[in-house]
């Protein structure tokens, strides 16, 4: 079926690698981040014989959560969408011809600097927010300046500090109206007639994201959906940040 049969939507977040001085911070120990990484990372994937790659790990997006741009997806749909996303291309500003890398497997997680493959099936009945993760290989040999960048982004006392996000495609047919909170779980989905009346503020369609008195109105994306790839992006909007390299 075409892609022009769907509305597309981007879920965006920012990108940076923790310091030395952060691990503490964060009540993570280097190894910690670095087993956890690892761990989404395929067990036969070895970094030192793949010298033409940047192997990184990031989190995409917040699951029963909304982003700045008003949109959002709950558990039933990431379940759904999750391992899909391996073997999609990453990237520049979703620009399509841009592909620097690709992605190599997803999982979900509760806390944000778990990059674990875990159990996808054991979050079905989430109703708060938990993240979605991924890893990826960046095409280092092809695309030096891009890799160094990406690192670069990570030091706190550089220019480029977190200025480098990730931000990843959906395509979709169908969605809820969730009313009054950026939280999937203190919204409430609005009746069908309601719909009709309130699309007009979701942002994806023009709105500003609330309605005349003042209430939060998002679209929660339901039923099938295409996930298209991410992209490197300096326009983050989700409620994520880092990208971790084995570096």
């Amino acid at each position: 079926m075409p892609l022009d049969d769907f509305q597309i939507c981007h879920f965006e977040g920012t990108v940076k690698k923790i310091s030395e001085e952060e691990f503490e911070s964060f009540g993570l120990s280097k190894g910690a981040i670095n087993d956890a990484a690892q761990s989404l990372l395929p067990d036969d994937f070895d970094p030192e014989e793949n010298i033409d790659v940047l192997p990184v790990v990031f989190n995409l997006a917040k699951v029963n959560e909304f982003n700045k741009n008003g949109d959002g997806i709950d558990a039933k749909t990431a379940i759904a969408a999750v391992k899909r996303f391996i073997n999609k291309p990453i990237n520049i500003e979703h620009k399509k011809d841009k592909i620097v890398g690709h992605m190599i497997n997803a999982s979900f997680s509760d806390r944000e600097f778990d990059f674990k493959n875990n159990d996808i099936e054991s979050y079905a009945d989430k109703k708060e927010p938990f993240y979605l993760n991924a890893a990826g290989l960046i095409y280092k040999s092809v695309y030096p300046e891009l890799a160094e960048a990406i690192i670069e982004s990570s030091d706190k006392d550089g220019e480029s500090y977190q200025s480098i996000a990730t931000s990843w495609e959906l395509a979709f047919r169908d969605f809820e109206i969730a009313v009054g909170s950026n939280v999937l779980e203190d919204s409430t989905i609005a009746s069908s007639d309601k719909k009709e009346s309130l699309k007009q503020y979701v942002k994806g369609l023009g709105g500003n994201g609330e309605d005349e008195e003042g209430n939060l109105i998002n679209r929660l994306i339901v039923g099938q959906t295409y996930p298209l790839g991410a992209a490197l992006t300096r326009n983050p909007a989700a409620a994520v940040r880092g990208i971790y390299t084995k570096e």
